[in-house]
């Protein structure tokens, strides 16, 4: 399996305007839309806590984003090939 060749499908962000009138980042993997979001609000308060703890947050907020991608895949994905995908358009 591990020179089995991985087939890629469209990876695209969108930037679109929410019912409330604020600006969004959608990301569409084939014709799926990822269902995935943070709550800002929370981030923030958490960073008050310190730099343990906003790297701890920001570690966790990666893999729970790679894994919500993988469940869309129906493959496994790190972090990096999102990051790849966002420049070539395909993962």
């Amino acid at each position: 399996m591990e020179n089995e060749e991985v087939k890629k499908v469209p990876f695209k962000t969108l930037i679109k305007k929410h019912p409330n009138g604020s600006l969004e980042r959608k990301i569409f993997i084939g014709n799926t839309e990822v269902d995935y979001s943070i709550d800002v609000t929370s981030f923030l308060e958490a960073r008050k806590m310190g730099p343990a703890y906003e790297n701890a947050i920001k570690a966790d907020i990666v893999k729970h984003f790679a894994n919500c991608v993988s469940d869309v895949l129906g493959r496994k994905v790190t972090y990096e090939e999102v990051l790849k995908a966002t420049k070539t358009g395909w993962i």
